[in-house]
């Protein structure tokens, strides 16, 4: 069975109007997170929620709504809802994965985690003007309600459609940053693609590099957060697609500096850790993730952010993406069974070699000498398997660190 809701984004203060820069930028698979209070969904909504089944389908379509004449940093309107005048766009799909009701004083809260899909093909804005028209009716949009069932066949047309996702982003840029918006002086990028390349076995030969997706969730504190899994010293490639609104002239669009930082540090594979936004086309990043010594898994976090520019004047606003992104990361088994062979292959050598007795003069004619040369070639062997097992181990020893970086 397939539900479908529409869920409304408004960003009346600042702590919410980075959701929509988030939910653009984010690739498809990410989770998201969204909280309600019961008093602003349907009470048929609120049945849906409570006896919320994860085996049925629930299709979700995140709607920017804004009064046209709403000024960023007024605060949030009167409870009374929006007239059908007002913007009101598609930003992105998704389905509910998870709902967590949390009771309290003040009723119940829903915490709802959305795993994001496509963007949807609606550059024209006939299906959300369908899709709006009965809520507007009935009065079930903000200010007064956010999250509704609709019945309306086009969101199921939305998420069967099968165009461009780089045509269907730039439309969504261009419908939210007209003159009315509140975004329109904003920078607007995405995630299209990440690759993991892993550090090759021998040095100096290929990559093996792969696309990557975040496979698996886990809840940080009242928050769902998705998290790749990776293996220790591989290098992340993240695609990101710049779009500038089309009514925008290249004369007061705002180029802003791109952050990017991580945790544990780690060294950036770009000449500087921030870069200056593009008004289109696309900017490939690289993340290092650092070494482990432990066989366990270990966390790791980075940040892409879109810096706020000196003309921005509400400086509490962000005005572009800000995304946090987590992985998890261990040595992969393979590699370290080679290191730790390498390790005692390399004792063993040097303890042949030390122990041994030879002569370069005399005739051999007591005892077991061994030949120099096979001392010295021991003591080389050993030397080469002690570099190639903390090759493997870290990078600290990085034979093509150069080559890598």
């Amino acid at each position: 069975m397939t539900k479908n809701f529409v869920i409304f984004d408004t960003c009346a203060q600042p702590e919410y109007y980075d959701d929509v820069h988030k939910i653009l930028a984010l690739p498809a698979g990410h989770t998201v997170t969204y909280d309600y209070r019961s008093s602003q969904v349907t009470d048929e909504v609120q049945n849906d929620l409570d006896d919320f089944n994860p085996s049925e389908n629930h299709q979700v379509v995140l709607v920017y709504v804004q009064d046209p004449g709403y000024v960023k940093g007024t605060g949030v309107n009167s409870g009374e809802p929006l007239p059908n005048t007002c913007i009101q766009l598609i930003t992105r799909l998704a389905t509910i994965e998870k709902v967590r009701p949390l009771a309290n004083e003040d009723g119940t809260r829903y915490f709802i985690d959305l795993k994001l899909a496509s963007y949807p093909a609606d550059r024209e804005g006939a299906h959300v003007r369908r899709i709006l028209q009965p809520l507007f009716a009935s009065g079930d949009v903000p200010f007064r309600k956010y999250i509704v069932r609709s019945r309306d066949t086009s969101i199921n047309d939305l998420f069967n459609a099968n165009g461009s996702q780089e045509r269907a982003f730039s439309s969504v840029i261009d419908q939210l940053s007209t003159d009315e918006s509140q975004f329109m002086m904003d920078t607007f990028w995405r995630i299209t693609r990440v690759r993991a390349r892993s550090k090759p076995m021998i040095p100096f030969l290929g990559y093996d590099t792969v696309e990557t997706e975040p496979h698996s969730t886990e809840i940080v504190g009242d928050r769902t957060q998705s998290y790749f899994e990776l293996v220790d010293q591989s290098t992340l490639l993240i695609d990101l697609q710049f779009h500038r609104a089309k009514d925008m002239d290249s004369i007061n669009y705002r180029s802003r500096y791109v952050a990017i930082e991580s945790s544990p540090k780690s060294p950036i594979e770009i000449p500087l850790s921030r870069f200056r936004s593009r008004a289109f086309g696309q900017e490939t990043v690289a993340v290092r993730v650092p070494s482990t010594t432990s066989l366990s898994d270990q966390d790791f976090l980075f940040q892409i952010a879109t810096e706020n520019h000196e003309k921005d004047d509400q400086k509490d606003y962000v005005y572009g993406p800000q995304l946090t992104l987590a992985a998890k990361y261990k040595k992969p088994l393979g590699r370290v069974c080679v290191s730790l062979t390498m390790i005692f292959l390399a004792s063993s050598l040097f303890a042949i070699a030390a122990f041994s007795s030879s002569t370069s003069t005399a005739p051999l004619t007591e005892g077991f000498l061994v030949p120099l040369p096979c001392r010295i070639a021991a003591i080389l062997t050993g030397v080469i398997c002690t570099v190639y097992g903390f090759y493997l181990w870290s990078d600290d020893i990085a034979l093509d660190k150069i080559r890598r970086t």
